[in-house]
């Protein structure tokens, strides 16, 4: 039998909880390696409207980072969170003085966090950026923004108009909330589909939306046809065309000029293709002024129009939902936005379209 010395076991034993140090999971074990800014009471002080730049790292165990403002009036706090690794998630959340959670990051553009606070009680407010899972880690830049409070007037924290929305560059829109007595801000963020750019406080697959294959006058001699060019998401107008001689752009389509400075219209114009219907995929939803609003992704083969109605399917059977009907209000190309007098919408993603 051989005998180890005391040393050696030691050795091993050391060895051995490195090579297993993937199992560690709790904040505990994941803040071993981390600085005085892993505690909330240790947390060091930052200035308003500058960029602090750091990271965080679950596998480095350093999974967490705190820091503090101190507000002496009240007003807006806005937290802004950036990171660089996007396969990495990170959260963001603000504490009040007692420690107690009044804010947590929500989406803000793509691997960002925003969180927003009506300041009632001047006093220290704690911001802590946390990795999510044991695997997560990056770099990251953080800014806090203070707008205090006007003293003449209304409590008013921001400008902006209950149910506005506005985009957030191109890649979503936010909604401006209530969050206090006299106080609004712009508050709940929402990501457009992948693909689909944010116009005017909405997410849009079309700056300048047309209907594919359709037909409008660009003068009097040129006409252009809604076209959907290879490697783009949605239909733009193509280039112009000059209509034959003796012709002029008529409801998009070349006519004849007749002798006295008419036009012939064609003697039958082309048949409108039957109703059918079309079975479109819900992308996004938000509820605005008690009314849900459903994005849409619709088939490329098939033409929606605004006035269209439809319904919305059960996500189980795949039957009309009774009290379901909807009305589409908007088309861009495949997608189309509708509106449904829905109280809750569940699980339900499917929508058919007359």
């Amino acid at each position: 039998m051989v005998t180890l010395p005391r040393a050696r076991i030691t050795l091993l034993l050391a060895t051995l909880v490195l090579l297993l140090g993937g199992c560690c999971k709790d904040d505990k074990c994941l803040n071993t390696n981390t600085g005085v800014d892993g505690e909330r009471t240790r947390a060091p002080k930052i200035k308003t409207n500058l960029v602090y730049n750091d990271s965080v790292s679950s596998p480095r165990r350093d999974r967490t980072d705190w820091r503090y403002v101190m507000l002496t009036r009240p007003g807006k706090l806005t937290l802004l969170l950036h990171w660089d690794d996007g396969d990495s998630k990170l959260e963001l959340n603000i504490f009040d003085v007692m420690g107690i959670k009044v804010q947590e990051g929500r989406v803000w553009g793509s691997g960002g966090l925003r969180a927003v606070v009506a300041v009632e009680e001047p006093g220290p407010y704690y911001i802590q950026v946390r990795a999510v899972t044991e695997d997560d880690k990056s770099h990251y830049s953080l800014r806090a923004i203070f707008e205090p409070q006007s003293t003449g007037g209304a409590a008013v924290c921001n400008d902006c108009k209950e149910g506005d929305r506005k985009c957030l560059g191109t890649a979503s829109y936010i909604i401006c909330e209530k969050v206090g007595p006299g106080c609004t801000q712009w508050t709940k963020t929402f990501p457009c589909p992948s693909e689909v750019a944010c116009n005017n406080g909405m997410c849009d697959a079309c700056s300048k939306p047309c209907v594919e294959n359709t037909r409008r006058c660009v003068d009097a001699r040129h006409t252009s046809v809604c076209v959907r060019r290879p490697g783009e998401t949605c239909p733009g107008w193509g280039e112009s065309t000059a209509c034959p001689r003796k012709h002029r752009c008529h409801d998009g389509t070349c006519v004849r000029i007749k002798s006295g400075g008419g036009v012939v219209r064609p003697p039958n114009p082309p048949p409108r293709p039957s109703p059918t219907i079309t079975k479109c995929k819900v992308i996004s939803i938000y509820r605005y002024r008690g009314v849900w609003t459903l994005h849409l992704e619709c088939p490329d083969n098939v033409t929606i129009r605004p006035g269209q109605r439809g319904t919305v399917l059960d996500g189980e059977t795949g039957r009309p939902l009774a009290g379901g009907e909807i009305q589409v209000t908007r088309v861009s190309g495949r997608y189309a936005i509708a509106t449904t007098s829905l109280q809750k919408l569940g699980r339900n993603r499917w929508v058919w379209i007359k």
